[in-house]
């Protein structure tokens, strides 16, 4: 499905259609006004003549206007507010009200910086993406509304982002990278036997998915959408399995250093089996609890792995 018009870019211009944050305002130099000065914000040229040239910490009486430097046409802020942008450094520029306090592409703002600020707004595009494809299905992940969910302005979807996949591949790859820290986590804290192990780490998994099922929709339904995004799957499947045969190596002391290929075909099978197992629980294909199902799997790795292990050591 093809982004909505608002979510588009044309002739290389940016799409303003998403609701814009307050970091979205454009800089004091950028705006104009269409009020033009009142009458009581110049002086008579008799007056000036007579007043001479006035340093430029002075202003005239009775809140006159400074005349140390002469107002732009369209300039029709107070006095006060010319003066504190007289006192900014040329370098300093607003964001949302505040005023940045280092040189430019590392500036900060409320002491948090720029790169800091980008990785906020990307987390919150990612927020959002797995609100939308989680609960609404990815035919309805658009620019548009993928910007309205997270409360920014579209210019900061192009900042990260520049396609839809793109957003889609960051969003698995990070609930990847989540996954594989809750599992590595249960593996370090069960008691060290096979079946406690196993029963650990894949009961850690299958939580950390179907807790928040909108993650398991991402990653086992979304992510089979594309080509792209299935061959991305297919990477995260090996680098689990990869995991898989790593701590069995581990566990049993298997001790070649090229250990037999069979290990490696194993872990893929166990790990790409388990993906379409619990692909299909979730679609309601198999009649199991949750705890059935972990059990099952728990039941299989064991099966699978003593058997190789009584091979090969």
């Amino acid at each position: 499905m093809t982004a909505s018009r608002s979510g588009s870019v044309r002739g290389g211009g940016r799409a303003t259609g998403g609701p814009a944050s307050r970091s979205d305002s454009t800089g004091v130099g950028d705006r104009t006004t269409s009020k033009s000065a009142s009458p009581s914000d110049s002086a008579s040229s008799s007056d000036r003549r007579a007043s001479g040239p006035t340093p430029p910490s002075d202003s005239t009486a009775g809140g006159g206007r400074r005349t140390s430097r002469p107002d732009s046409p369209g300039d029709s802020a107070s006095s006060s507010d010319r003066r504190a942008s007289r006192q900014a450094s040329p370098s300093d520029s607003t964001e949302g009200g505040g005023r940045t306090t280092s040189g430019p592409g590392k500036r900060t703002y409320g002491g948090v910086s720029a790169d800091e600020r980008r990785a906020q707004r990307r987390a919150a595009l990612l927020d959002a993406a797995l609100e939308i494809i989680g609960t609404q299905g990815i035919t309805k992940l658009t620019v548009s509304g993928l910007c309205a969910q997270a409360g920014l302005n579209e210019r900061y979807y192009y900042e990260s982002f520049d396609s839809r996949d793109a957003v889609l591949a960051a969003l698995i790859d990070r609930i990847a990278e989540e996954l594989a820290g809750t599992i590595i986590g249960a593996l370090q804290t069960a008691p060290s036997d096979t079946r406690a192990k196993a029963h650990a780490a894949i009961s850690a998994g299958i939580h950390l998915l179907t807790d928040d099922p909108r993650k398991a929709r991402v990653a086992l339904v979304a992510g089979m959408a594309t080509p792209e995004l299935r061959a991305r799957t297919n990477q995260t499947v090996r680098v689990f399995a990869r995991i898989v045969a790593a701590e069995g190596i581990d566990f049993y002391r298997i001790t070649d250093p090229n250990p037999e290929p069979t290990i490696d075909f194993r872990a893929t099978y166990l790990v790409g089996g388990l993906v379409q197992t619990l692909t299909a629980w979730l679609h309601d294909d198999l009649p199991l609890t949750r705890d059935e199902l972990i059990d099952h799997t728990t039941d299989v790795f064991v099966l699978l792995g003593e058997d190789l292990a009584r091979r090969l050591t």
